[in-house]
């Protein structure tokens, strides 16, 4: 089913996931609800390749965002994850290679492997302070992120993660950090 280029499905619990974009907007807004129904998902490589996708506007209602949902969105500028999201999955910002800015929610658990690698024009970005998981690779290739502060709760930072991290000067790293 499609409803301004965006393809959904229904999902068991009654809301819809949003599988595909096959629109030609660069500005894409997504409903919070599509024929009455709640848009609490957005699938695995949704937006995938999307390269003309300057920005998205995802509603409060998601709460799910699938693995690799916008890798290789070149031309994506910023993004503004919601509230209820709890997880940034495996490649989900893989290669945006223009992300500059990405606000992330408190409440946020998990960053997943290549979950940022490649967003060569991220010069920041704040962890909340909720975060206990940093996958590897994550920020791999982040040319320009200059300073990052690993949340308390991380016990742990994957392989990696700050690999050809050319411009980062300032880390701050948890007592509690284990490997």
């Amino acid at each position: 089913v499609t409803a301004d280029g965006l393809e959904y499905k229904a999902l068991e619990n009654g809301t819809l996931e949003i599988t595909k974009y096959t629109g030609s907007a660069t500005e894409v807004i997504i409903p919070a609800m599509i024929e009455e129904k709640s848009v609490t998902s957005i699938g695995d490589k949704a937006f995938e390749n999307c390269s003309a996708v300057t920005g998205i506007t995802l509603p409060d209602s998601v709460t799910n965002i699938g693995e690799g949902a916008f890798a290789y969105c070149g031309a994506l500028k910023s993004m503004k994850v919601p509230a209820g999201v709890t997880a940034i999955k495996d490649g989900t910002f893989f290669e945006c290679g223009s992300l500059a800015k990405v606000e992330l929610p408190d409440g946020l658990l998990s960053i997943g492997n290549s979950a940022f690698a490649a967003c060569r024009e991220l010069t920041s970005i704040e962890l909340p302070q909720s975060v206990t998981r940093i996958g590897g690779s994550a920020f791999r290739e982040c040319n320009k992120l200059t300073a990052i502060k690993v949340p308390a709760g991380v016990t742990s930072i994957g392989n990696y993660t700050f690999v050809n991290c050319k411009s980062l000067s300032d880390v701050e790293l948890p007592d509690g950090l284990e490997s």
